[in-house]
């Protein structure tokens, strides 16, 4: 799946410019909203921030308030931390859903993260 993010943002990257460029709010709402699906599963968290706040700020101004509640989809994220008992060093990393995949993926990060190698995991579900 994640092979097909780049060409998926290329797509969302074109239909922004489009809409833009067609002075079409509605459009850019929809495709501000769709790349910003984009990037949060790429991990750009500060860059689908600025989207959602653009597809929201659009939504509002057209008045178009069915837009709204899908220009906030997906615009949350649950927190994985994971933190060393030993130091209190602690990483605290963003998941898109609770989900098995997610919680490897957000592990994975974190083995990168942490300064040392993790040994072993205790849960606190």
């Amino acid at each position: 799946m994640q092979e097909a993010y780049p060409t998926a943002r290329a797509l969302c990257e074109e239909s922004e410019a489009l809409a833009r460029a067609a002075g079409d709010e509605l459009a850019l709402c929809l495709a501000l909203t769709f790349l910003q699906q984009v990037v949060l599963r790429q991990g750009e968290l500060s860059t689908a921030r600025r989207l959602v706040e653009e597809s929201l700020a659009l939504a509002r101004r057209i008045g178009d308030r069915s837009q709204l509640p899908f220009s906030l989809d997906g615009a949350f994220l649950y927190t994985f931390t994971v933190t060393d008992i030993a130091t209190t060093w602690t990483e605290c990393l963003a998941l898109l859903h609770r989900s098995q995949h997610g919680v490897v993926h957000a592990l994975q990060q974190a083995r990168r993260l942490f300064p040392f190698p993790i040994l072993g995991i205790d849960t606190a579900c």
